[in-house]
């Protein structure tokens, strides 16, 4: 890597030639860090994070000028983007128009995307050959005021043994931010509506059981320390931020995939940050290629499940 530490650096990926502009510039504060820095931890986990970005239109966090200053959501592909950063359109019906989504196929891509000022990648849960058939049923846990990271651990572990019951199996990641998120992945046979009446099935199943744990009201007064189970984001364009994805959040934290005994014993989800994540990949695999590998029926579950409702 040839780098000119004042205003730019040089860099060849997979054959492709790359500018990072301000390699210098931070972009985080506390601690330091830098955007080369980001450049070059998105080289190192490029095999980790690509397979589960391929094929998916992004919705992106972008913050040029580091994350104590305003950023903004990018969903459109960039202008002057190189001509072989692949796109996909797809018409969005709140805008009444066409999307020229940006897809990170490659590691040229993701690093051009990183030049950007972007860091925090959030895919589609559905990919752009059947748009309308996730690969996974997701369950997003919100703390509401007053609960603790302990009531979030307390319901990924009854969500697990609830669909336990029924021989699926669900894997954990933290969220990077303050929440959990459970992936279920599933065979690509049902759409958006049905993998959400699923997902709303099993909250409502759950707050019937554990009223004083969990809460699927969306009336803030209703919700007050408990946990709130987001099913509403297993739909069409909603997006969950992805494994290995860095956060806009102070210490550069990561959503990092985590096995259920790891879960158990965690102390502090941000302690999953950047540096700790390069070290952790050192000894780990992919602990959620298998979202991407396994592939679950729901037939039975929907049958027994929605009976309990």
């Amino acid at each position: 890597m040839k780098e000119d530490r004042v205003n730019s650096a040089k860099i060849e990926v997979e054959g492709r030639k790359l500018e990072i502009t301000h390699p210098e510039k931070l972009l985080f504060s506390d601690p330091p860090l830098s955007k080369i820095e980001i450049v070059e931890y998105f080289l190192e986990i490029g095999p980790y994070i690509l397979p589960h970005l391929k094929d998916r239109p992004l919705t992106i966090w972008a913050h040029p000028e580091g994350i104590e200053k305003p950023g903004y959501i990018m969903k459109e592909a960039p202008q002057g983007r190189p001509e072989w950063v692949r796109t996909w359109s797809y018409f969005s019906e709140s805008r009444g128009d066409l999307i020229d989504w940006v897809i990170a196929d490659d590691l040229p891509t993701l690093i051009y995307l990183v030049n950007l000022g972007c860091l925090d990648f959030h895919p589609w849960l559905s990919r752009t050959d059947l748009p309308d058939f996730p690969d996974f049923v997701v369950f997003d846990l919100d703390p509401e005021p007053e609960a603790e990271f302990r009531d979030l651990i307390q319901v990924a572990f009854l969500i697990k043994e609830l669909l336990g019951s029924v021989e699926l199996e669900v894997y954990p990641k933290t969220s990077g931010a303050r929440g959990l998120h459970l992936f279920l992945p599933i065979e690509r046979n049902y759409r958006y509506e049905v993998i959400r009446e699923f997902a709303l099935n099993i909250s409502l199943i759950l707050d019937f059981k554990h009223p004083e744990l969990i809460a699927t009201e969306w009336k803030k007064e209703k919700r007050q320390g408990k946990v709130r189970i987001d099913y509403t984001q297993n739909s069409l364009g909603k997006t969950m931020a992805a494994v290995y994805s860095i956060r806009p959040r102070p210490g550069a934290p990561v959503s990092c995939p985590l096995t259920w005994e790891e879960l158990e014993k965690i102390p502090n989800p941000g302690d999953y940050n950047l540096w700790k994540m390069k070290e952790r990949l050192k000894n780990k695999e992919d602990l959620f290629l298998p979202v991407l590998l396994k592939k679950q029926k729901l037939e039975r579950a929907l049958e027994e499940l929605k009976a309990n409702v």
